[in-house]
């Protein structure tokens, strides 16, 4: 659940930031002397800048080399501060609030009541309330969950292998995590969740998804154009099954907050506010499906392009869950090559951007003093690559993060995404499960994918697999 841009990722990233420069105060100009680059233009400031660089990502990595750790820009006529060190950021985890306009791109989809826009008291109560259901001891309950999914992923997989069909891998894994996330989040009963019905929410979910982002390339579709329909029906779709998942689990009974799910808290919460429910249920699923199925499939390609490390990955899994493959948070906390290669698949692939954070009062950052309202980037991508704190940032090597870690790959603070511990429990649950029942190859051998710097990082097209299996 972490504020991005996209587009071919400029074009997008510059239009997507309109809605910033009606908001911004028009007279916050650079009162520091935070190094960085003067404006480009006059009311854009930046942005242009950053639609040369490709993606934010690109531009705060371009902005960090020339400048340092500790970088400012403009944001059309708003100063903005992008932190790229490990050093720096926890010098900003007690900032809670997010700038809100950052995520205006998302509204047609997760709504204005999103806890995305929360701040101040209300952003800490959803907070407070909804991380009950990713606690440690929650995520030690969803094992059997995890279990039910990776063995019907493997069912599939094993059938294809055994026809030497290819495997659109991408699709897989996040196919999964929406099944997973629902099952976790919303709606237990793996039963009323078949392969069709997960299917018909990830097609909805991709139309919807898919219009925001042509009307920010595009501009508005005209009226009785069959886009306007089409993507009121798919989020129509998306409203119908939060709606009536939340008459079916309102009115459900249970003894202890201990059978209560994500969705149940939210029903509780917003008990007078059917809108911010609706929002709220929404914002979780798409934030807990593309965090874990992403993190499952930039694992799974590191792994493919790496043998010796996924040898080194069925090792581990074997020693520690032995022959059954069933994990618990006790073997998860075991299983130390596991949670370094994600943290490593983290940092290579630039999971995680960036982040957002703002303060309604003076910030004191790197010997600097940020007037208040001034927005914090957490610039996770670029601190990744940083050549001095991970040598050779290129390589893929999970052995750096033997001892002390250095950076918190889903951000820092009160805020950080709210699904950490269920991506780590979640991904090397099923990553080993995979890799024991299959050795995987890459197509075309010769492929390399290529970053899509999103809400997410994603590769830009879909990775086919072939597999062979190893057990029956």
């Amino acid at each position: 659940m972490i504020s991005f841009f996209v587009v071919g990722f400029a074009a997008l990233f510059i239009l997507a930031l309109v809605g910033f420069l009606l908001y911004a105060s028009p007279g916050a100009k650079k009162k520091t002397d935070i190094p960085g680059p003067p404006p480009s233009d006059k009311l854009l400031g930046n942005l242009p800048d950053i639609g040369k660089a490709g993606s934010l990502h690109e531009f705060l990595c371009d902005l960090h080399a020339e400048h340092g750790p500790l970088a400012g820009f403009y944001f059309g006529q708003q100063f903005v501060v992008s932190l790229a060190s490990s050093e720096l950021m926890r010098q900003t985890v007690r900032l809670f609030d997010r700038p809100p306009e950052l995520f205006k791109l998302f509204e047609p989809l997760i709504g204005p009541k999103s806890i995305q826009y929360a701040n101040g008291l209300d952003g800490r109560t959803r907070r407070n309330t909804f991380d009950r259901a990713f606690s440690h001891e929650a995520v030690g309950r969803t094992f059997p969950v995890l279990d039910e999914c990776a063995d019907e992923l493997i069912e599939k997989l094993r059938a294809m292998a055994a026809k030497g069909e290819r495997i659109p891998l991408s699709r897989f894994c996040i196919g999964l995590a929406i099944k997973a996330i629902l099952r976790v989040t919303v709606e237990p009963d793996s039963a009323s969740l078949p392969d069709e019905q997960v299917a018909q929410l990830k097609s909805c979910y991709d139309l919807a998804w898919n219009e925001m982002e042509a009307r920010l390339t595009q501009g508005e579709p005209e009226a009785g154009d069959h886009r306007v329909q089409a993507f009121n029906d798919a989020l129509s779709h998306l409203h119908e099954f939060v709606d009536s998942t939340v008459r079916r689990r309102s009115a459900m009974k249970f003894d202890s907050d201990v059978d209560k799910t994500f969705a149940d808290l939210a029903i509780e919460l917003h008990a007078k506010d059917a809108e911010a429910l609706r929002s709220d249920v929404i914002t979780y699923m798409v934030g807990g499906f593309h965090t874990s199925g992403y993190l499952l499939l930039w694992a799974l390609y590191y792994a493919i392009q790496h043998p010796n490390l996924a040898d080194r990955l069925r090792a581990e899994s074997a020693e520690v869950l032995g022959a059954a493959g069933e994990a618990n948070m006790a073997a998860i906390g075991q299983m130390t090559f596991h949670r370094a290669f994600l943290d490593e698949t983290m940092r290579l692939s630039c999971l995680a951007p960036f982040a957002a954070r703002v303060s309604d009062t003076e910030v004191e950052v790197g010997g600097h003093t940020l007037p208040a309202g001034t927005p914090v980037i957490q610039a996770l991508g670029a601190a990744g690559m940083c050549s001095e704190a991970y040598p050779e940032p290129d390589d893929f090597n999970p052995d750096r993060w033997t001892g002390q870690q250095l950076f918190e790959p889903f951000g820092f603070g009160r805020r950080k995404c709210p699904g950490y511990r269920l991506a780590y429990a979640e991904t090397p649950a099923v990553l080993s499960r995979l890799l024991a029942a299959f050795r995987f190859r890459l197509v075309d051998e010769t492929y390399t994918a290529v970053s899509s710097f999103g809400l997410l990082t994603k590769p830009k097209e879909e990775v086919w697999v072939l597999a062979e299996a190893l057990i029956d």
